[in-house]
């Protein structure tokens, strides 16, 4: 499909009456038809952007995820490989979505495929994968470290922003995670 000026405004509102439905938590609500009617444009029109509301959610999940990783300079730019990274790499990312509520509608909502924030958590992925091999764990044994880690991650953040925590309150309960993964439960 072409990419003028229509074509970006269409796509444009019709992002926007989906994440508008996720907002206010109509979920019942969100269906093709239901968008299409607030955004007064036919279902012929919708389809011809999208497959279908996953789809739409995924180019969003994706979209956001560029976005998130190219605005904080450290994600792509991060070569320190001590203890602090993983808090500090953490922080920047919650930090963001906590600031931006369009984020955290896209990315924590019933339908999301968690696409984008697994995208968010391989950007620092080798660094991970990295510093522990360094450290004397096999290759694999970091891989099932990372995938563990990650899974951790994604599902303390969508606690975290449900019960609506405050930045400092976050940044704590991630420094805990990231000693825990640095030193071990004892160390």
């Amino acid at each position: 499909m072409k990419n003028s000026r229509k074509t970006q405004y269409t796509e444009h509102l019709i992002q926007q009456t989906y994440l508008q439905l996720l907002e206010e938590k109509r979920y019942s609500e969100l269906t093709v038809k239901r968008i299409c009617e607030l955004a007064d444009i036919n279902r012929g029109t919708f389809y011809l952007h999208y497959e279908d509301l996953p789809a739409l959610q995924r180019y969003l999940e994706d979209k956001t995820a560029d976005e998130l990783i190219h605005s904080i300079p450290n994600l792509t730019m991060q070569t320190t490989l001590n203890d602090a990274f993983i808090t500090e790499y953490i922080r920047q990312i919650l930090s963001y979505v906590m600031q931006n509520r369009h984020t955290r509608t896209i990315l924590f909502n019933p339908y999301s495929t968690n696409h984008g924030f697994q995208r968010l958590l391989e950007t620092g992925r080798s660094h991970a994968l990295e510093r522990w091999t360094r450290s004397g764990l096999s290759r694999e044994d970091s891989e099932w470290l990372y995938a563990f880690t990650a899974s951790g991650m994604q599902a303390v953040a969508a606690r975290l922003l449900e019960e609506d925590r405050t930045p400092s309150e976050i940044s704590a309960v991630y420094e805990t995670i990231a000693n825990f993964i640095a030193h071990g439960l004892m160390g």
